[in-house]
C-alpha cells in the first residue's frame, strides 16, 4: 500500500472563521457571508471567565440554511440569525482533531461540511471545512494515477435555463443539493418551464451551459435579487470550467485550487454532461478503505507502465539503427515547416539585412492585403507607416550588440502598422535575429490585434462608466444640495461622452418645460432658464416617456421625425438627440397635485429644492381637493406609482451622431440616479419643513400665539451675547394687565383668555422691528425684547403699547383706574458687558414695573442698569 505525504491537520483549521452575535439581522449576515466569499458563519456569545473574553459556539448558518429559507420564501425583514441558525451545532475538541484519517471518516458518514473546533472550555478555536482540508492536503502519488471517472456522481440534479430563482431555490432544498447545472438539449433548444425542473434527462442529450450553487444564491440575496422574476440564464456561472472523465485526480484538484472552485462538471467526448466532481468527492477518494481498493488498480497499471517501458526501449534502439532515416524525416520536416507557415494566421516576415523583405507568408497577405511578389525584395518600410520607419530602425539597431549563441530575441511589443490600402492598425510584434555564414537575417511574427484594443477601449469604457455612476451614488448618498449633485453630474456627463449639451427639463403642468440644468461646451448657445413649448409633445410623446421611453436621433434632418420637432430642435442648435425620461416615484394621492407646482418651477428654474418644498406644500394644502371616491380608499395615499418629472438629454450640436448602446444604457441609469437624488432632495425638504414647524410650536404661546418664556430666555441670551460684542444698548419691556383677576372673576376664564389674545395682539402691532420679540411672560404678564434700542426709545414703543391697548377699549368696570383695560409697564434698558447679565436687566424692568402699579398703574416706569 501507497504511503500518503506528511500532513498537518494544524494547518487545516482556520483559527479566524466568520462570526457574528445572535441578535444580527439576517440581512445583514448575507451580505457579510458574500464580502468575505464564506460559506458559512459562526453565532457566538462572548464570555467573560476570569480576565479572558472567550467566544463560546451557539449555533452556525450556512448557504444550505440560506437555500433553505429561500425555498420557504420566508421573508428575513426584521429577523435575526438566532431565529434562523442551526443550534447546537455538531463541535470537536482541538486535542481529538489530530487524526487525519478518523477526520475524514467522520466528514463522510455524517456528511459535514463546516466542523467548528473547540478548546477544552468549549471556546471557540476555528473551523475545518472540506474546503481547508483539500487546501493543506498534500496527494500522494497515487492520486495521480486514478481518474475523475472512479468518484465523480453521476446523479446530477439539472434544470432548463428558463427556470425562476425561487423554483431552482425550492428544487435544491428539495433535493439537498449545494448546486443544479443548467442544460439544454443536444440541439441546443432550451427546456421550458412546464418540464419538471428535476426530470433526468438522457445523459447524452443533456449539454451543461452553466451551473448555480449555494454561493450563488448567498450572493443574489445580498444583492435583493427578485427571486420571482429572475431567470437561471441571467444569472448563473458561464461559461462552466468542465473536466474530462479520463482526467487524473490531481488536476481536478489542482483546477478547484487555481479558481477558488468547490465542484468542477464532468463531459464526456461530445461536451455532454455526465457527472460532478466536488471536495466531498476528493476527500472520499483519500478514505483508508478507498485507499486500499485502489491498490491493486494501481499495481496493475504500473505493471502496464513496465511493460510500456520495455518497449519504448526497443524502440529506441530501432530508431538509433535508423539514425539516416531520422535525417530524411528531418528534411520532410522542413518542408512540412514551409507548409506551416503558409498556413499560419499570424504575419511571418523575414528581412536581409538591407531590410528588404525575403519571406512574406500567406497569413501577411491576409493581414496587409499585398500579395507576396508584390512585397518580396522590396524595403519593410512598405509596410510601416511615415512616423514610425525611424523608430522600428532604432530597435533593430538595439539587437546588433553582441550575443553568446546565434540568435537573439526581443521581446513582445505594440507597433503600428500600415495596410495596402493605407489604412494602419495595432500589432503585437515579436522579432529574432539569427546570425547566419551567408548573413543576418530578421524575422518578425505580427499578429493583428485590433479586435483585441477594441474590447479593451470597451472595458476601459465600462470602467470610466461605472465610476460616474459610483460617483453620482455617492454624492446622493454624502450631500443634500441637489443642485450641486445635478450641475456636477451634467458637466461629467457632457465631458465623458464629449458631447456639446447636457440638459435636465422639467415639466410644467400644461407639458411645456424648463431647462433646469445645463452644461453647455464653448461656443454653443446657453438655453439654462429656457422655457420650451412643444405642440406635439402631449399628444405623440406623453404616454411613451410615462412609459420609459428612450429617443435617440442620429440626425434631426435625416431621422424622420415629425416637422414640428424639427422645428423645436433647430433654434436650439440640435444635431443629435439623445433623451431619456426622468421617473419619480410619487405617492397616489400627491400625483393627483405633484404637477400643479411646475408653474411655480418656472419662477426659480435653477432651484431644484425649492421646486419640491413648494410641491410639498401645495400637496398638503390641497389635499381636501380629492374626490369623495378618491378618500374612500384608505390606500390612496400610500400607493407609490412613477410620474413623469422631466427628461436627461445629450445634445451633439456640431454634428450628426451615432448613439452607442453604451451610452443609452449609461443615460438610463443616471436618469434613474437623478430620480433618487430628487426624491431624496423632497424628503429633506420635507423634513426641514416638519422640524421648522416643531420649532415654531415649542418656541411660541399656544394661547396668544406670540413667543413662550422659554423662547424669551433664548433670545434674550442671544441677544445680550451678540450685542456685549457690539456694545449697543438693550432694552426689555414687561407689561401687566391692571387688575386681571378681577376681569376674570367678572367675565370667567374664556373671556379672559380673549382679552389677552387680545392684548398681545395690540402689543405686537406696536412693536414693528423684526428683531423685537414680544413673548407671554406669564399669566397676564408679556415681555418685550428691544435689541439696539436706548431708554428713550424703550419708552417710546412702551407708550406706543399702552395707547394700543387704550384705543380697543376693552370693557372692565371693575377696574380701579378706568373702565377700560390698561397696562401698567416697566422698561430695564442696558448696555451689556461681561461684568452684567441678562437677570440685572429682568430685575431692573420688574422694578421700574413694581414702582408704575405702586404710582397708580397705567402708567410706564424706566430704570436703566
Amino acid at each position: 500500500m501507497l504511503i500518503t505525504s506528511a500532513f498537518s491537520l494544524d494547518r487545516a483549521i482556520d483559527r479566524h472563521p466568520l462570526t457574528v452575535t445572535p441578535d444580527s439581522p439576517v440581512y445583514q449576515v448575507i451580505a457579510l457571508m458574500s464580502q468575505a466569499r464564506a460559506s458559512c458563519v459562526l453565532v457566538v456569545e462572548r464570555q467573560q471567565i476570569g480576565a479572558d473574553d472567550r467566544l463560546s459556539i451557539i449555533g452556525i448558518f450556512t448557504e444550505r440554511d440560506l437555500v433553505k429559507i429561500t425555498a420557504q420564501e420566508r421573508s428575513i425583514e426584521g429577523v435575526t440569525i438566532a431565529e434562523v441558525m442551526t443550534h447546537k451545532p455538531f463541535t470537536l475538541k482541538e486535542a481529538e482533531a489530530q487524526d487525519i484519517l478518523t477526520l475524514l471518516k467522520l466528514f463522510r458518514q455524517a456528511k459535514f461540511r463546516h466542523l467548528p473546533i473547540v478548546d477544552d472550555q468549549s471556546t471557540l478555536v476555528g473551523l475545518i471545512t472540506h474546503q481547508s482540508l483539500r487546501e493543506v492536503l498534500q496527494p500522494a502519488d497515487w492520486m495521480r494515477l486514478r481518474r475523475v471517472t472512479e468518484v465523480m456522481t453521476t446523479q446530477v440534479i439539472q434544470a432548463p435555463s428558463t427556470i425562476s430563482l425561487i423554483q431552482l431555490t425550492q428544487l435544491m432544498a428539495q433535493k439537498r443539493v449545494s448546486s443544479v447545472v443548467i442544460v439544454q438539449n443536444a440541439q441546443g433548444q432550451k427546456s421550458t418551464e412546464t418540464q419538471e425542473a428535476d426530470r433526468s434527462l438522457p445523459q447524452s442529450a443533456s449539454i451543461p451551459v452553466g451551473i448555480i450553487t449555494e454561493r450563488d444564491i448567498l450572493q443574489f440575496r445580498a444583492l435583493g435579487l427578485d427571486f420571482y422574476k429572475t431567470k437561471a440564464e441571467t444569472v448563473m456561472s458561464s461559461p462552466l470550467l468542465p473536466i474530462r472523465s479520463s482526467d487524473s485526480l490531481i488536476a481536478a484538484h489542482e483546477k478547484m485550487r487555481q479558481q477558488r472552485i468547490r465542484r468542477l462538471v464532468v463531459l464526456g467526448d461530445a461536451g455532454e454532461l455526465i457527472g460532478v466532481i466536488t471536495q466531498t468527492s476528493l476527500l472520499q477518494a483519500l478514505d483508508p478503505i478507498e485507499v486500499d481498493a485502489s491498490v491493486g488498480a494501481l499495481q496493475r497499471v504500473i505493471e502496464e507502465r513496465t511493460a510500456e517501458l520495455v518497449q519504448t526501449n526497443k524502440r529506441l534502439e530501432q530508431e538509433i539503427s535508423e539514425h539516416q532515416k531520422t535525417e530524411a524525416a528531418l528534411r520532410l520536416s522542413e518542408g512540412r515547416l514551409a507548409g506551416i507557415l503558409n498556413i499560419a494566421q499570424d504575419a511571418v516576415i523575414s528581412v536581409d539585412e538591407q531590410m528588404c523583405v525575403q519571406l512574406f507568408n500567406q497569413g501577411a497577405e491576409k493581414i496587409f492585403g499585398y500579395t507576396a511578389a508584390e512585397v518580396l525584395q522590396q524595403p519593410i518600410d512598405l509596410l510601416l507607416p511615415p512616423g514610425f520607419t525611424k523608430a522600428h530602425r532604432q530597435h533593430i539597431f538595439s539587437l546588433y550588440k553582441p550575443a553568446d549563441g546565434g540568435q537573439q530575441m526581443a521581446g513582445r511589443r505594440e507597433i503600428w502598422l500600415r495596410r495596402k490600402d493605407r489604412t494602419e492598425f495595432p500589432a503585437e510584434a515579436s522579432i529574432s535575429k539569427l546570425d547566419l555564414p551567408e548573413g543576418t537575417v530578421w524575422t518578425v511574427i505580427l499578429r493583428d490585434i485590433s479586435d483585441r484594443k477594441r474590447t479593451e477601449e470597451a472595458l476601459r469604457h465600462q470602467m470610466a462608466r461605472e465610476r460616474l455612476l459610483a460617483s453620482l451614488s455617492l454624492r446622493i448618498r454624502q450631500s443634500l444640495d441637489i443642485n450641486t449633485i445635478l450641475n456636477t453630474t451634467v458637466a461629467e456627463v457632457r465631458q465623458f461622452l464629449k458631447a456639446d449639451r447636457v440638459i435636465i427639463y422639467r415639466f410644467q403642468p400644461d407639458w411645456s418645460g424648463v431647462i433646469a440644468v445645463e452644461s453647455v461646451g464653448p461656443g454653443w448657445v446657453p438655453i439654462l432658464g429656457t422655457t420650451i413649448h412643444d405642440v406635439c409633445f402631449a399628444a405623440n410623446y406623453l404616454d411613451r416617456y410615462e412609459n420609459g421611453r428612450i429617443e435617440a436621433i442620429e440626425d434631426i434632418y435625416t431621422s424622420g421625425i415629425s416637422q414640428c420637432r424639427i422645428d423645436l430642435l433647430a433654434p436650439l442648435q440640435v444635431r443629435a438627440n439623445l433623451v431619456v425620461p426622468i421617473l419619480k416615484e410619487t405617492r397616489a394621492a400627491e400625483g393627483l397635485v405633484s404637477t400643479g407646482v411646475l408653474s411655480e418651477a418656472a419662477e426659480q428654474p435653477h432651484d431644484i429644492v425649492t421646486q419640491n418644498s413648494v410641491q410639498a406644500k401645495h400637496s398638503r394644502s390641497e389635499s381636501s381637493a380629492i374626490t369623495p371616491k378618491q378618500s374612500a380608499n384608505p390606500d390612496a395615499s400610500t400607493t407609490i406609482a412613477p410620474s413623469l418629472w422631466g427628461l436627461l438629454g445629450v445634445h451633439q450640436c456640431s454634428r450628426a451622431r451615432r448613439w452607442q448602446e453604451w451610452e443609452i444604457d449609461l443615460l438610463k441609469q443616471l436618469a434613474t440616479q437623478v430620480a433618487i437624488a430628487l426624491q431624496q432632495a423632497e424628503l429633506y425638504q420635507k423634513l426641514l419643513a416638519a422640524n421648522q414647524q416643531l420649532l415654531e410650536l415649542a418656541s411660541s404661546d399656544g394661547l396668544t400665539l406670540v413667543a413662550n418664556r422659554r423662547r424669551f430666555d433664548e433670545y434674550l441670551n442671544q441677544e445680550w451675547r451678540r450685542l456685549v460684542r457690539e456694545r449697543e444698548p438693550l432694552s426689555l419691556i414687561l407689561c401687566d394687565v391692571d387688575f386681571f383677576k378681577a376681569y376674570n372673576d367678572t367675565y370667567g376664564h374664556i373671556a379672559g383668555d380673549i382679552c389677552l389674545q387680545k392684548v398681545a395682539e395690540a402689543i405686537r402691532q406696536a412693536t414693528r422691528r423684526p428683531a423685537d420679540l414680544v413673548a407671554r411672560y406669564g399669566g397676564e404678564e408679556f415681555a418685550v425684547i428691544l435689541p439696539n434700542t436706548h431708554s428713550a426709545g424703550a419708552v417710546y414703543v412702551a407708550e406706543q403699547i399702552r395707547a394700543k391697548v387704550a384705543t380697543m377699549q376693552i370693557e372692565h368696570p371693575n377696574s380701579q383706574v378706568s373702565q377700560f383695560i390698561t397696562l401698567s409697564l416697566g422698561v430695564g434698558s442696558t448696555i451689556p458687558d461681561y461684568q452684567s447679565s441678562p437677570a440685572q436687566l429682568i430685575a431692573a424692568a420688574d422694578q421700574a414695573l413694581y414702582e408704575a402699579k405702586a404710582q397708580g398703574r397705567d402708567r410706564t416706569v424706566a430704570h436703566n442698569v
